[in-house]
């Protein structure tokens, strides 16, 4: 197809495409004279992939730029571009570089092997600084509840990908499946603990004086 009927296809503008083109976002199309080219399907993935990063993920240019060149980088493993594609959706901790070693332990309890180069590791790190100086329990018997949770959704999602998905739409799929996960997980954690609390008033007076 031309670029005008990729920009209809898509609904991206064509100002945008070119956009795409020119800041290497999107890959050149085949070539069919001096000043037109030719585009396909892996096109309209690519564009789709680049606005569910933008508009539904929130992840900026510079970081798309990134993801698209690692999807065009063949001799990058799959497990990498997926790392990087979670990356791009994790909200940022205040502590730049927590101490490593209980994430190295917990993920040692639990016999998952998550590389110590991994953007999830380090927020791993992060968070149980926050939790042991709020004197909450970092140990995997306490943290039980929510790495439950956390296998649960992690099958859910990982059912979902399809092992012969282009590269693109994995990182479409990571990306924008974590972040719209991660929103969704946490509205129903607080309906569920409003409504924990709403039953535990309703039995609280319901009890005999």
């Amino acid at each position: 197809m031309k670029i005008s009927a990729l920009s209809k296809a898509s609904g991206v503008s064509l100002a945008t495409i070119k956009f795409y083109l020119r800041e290497n976002l999107l890959p050149p199309g085949r070539a069919l004279g001096a000043r037109d080219a030719e585009y396909g399907d892996e096109h309209l993935e690519r564009l789709d992939t680049i606005r569910g990063l933008r508009d539904v993920a929130g992840v900026p240019i510079n970081r798309i730029r990134a993801l698209m060149a690692a999807v065009d980088d063949p001799a990058l493993p799959a497990f990498r571009l997926m790392g990087m594609a979670q990356a791009a959706v994790l909200p940022a901790l205040a502590d730049a570089a927590p101490d490593p070693a209980p994430a190295a332990a917990l993920y040692g309890e639990l016999g998952w092997e998550i590389p110590s180069a991994s953007p999830v590791f380090s927020m791993t790190a992060g968070l149980l600084a926050l939790l042991d100086k709020e004197r909450v329990g970092t140990d995997a018997a306490t943290l039980a509840p929510w790495i439950e949770a956390a296998r649960i959704a992690a099958r859910a999602d990982t059912t979902a990908l399809r092992p012969d998905a282009s590269r693109a739409k994995l990182v479409r799929d990571v990306a924008v499946g974590t972040f719209l996960g991660n929103q969704l997980m946490l509205a129903l954690r607080m309906a569920a603990q409003i409504d924990n609390v709403a039953r535990k008033m309703a039995g609280a007076s319901a009890e005999p004086a």
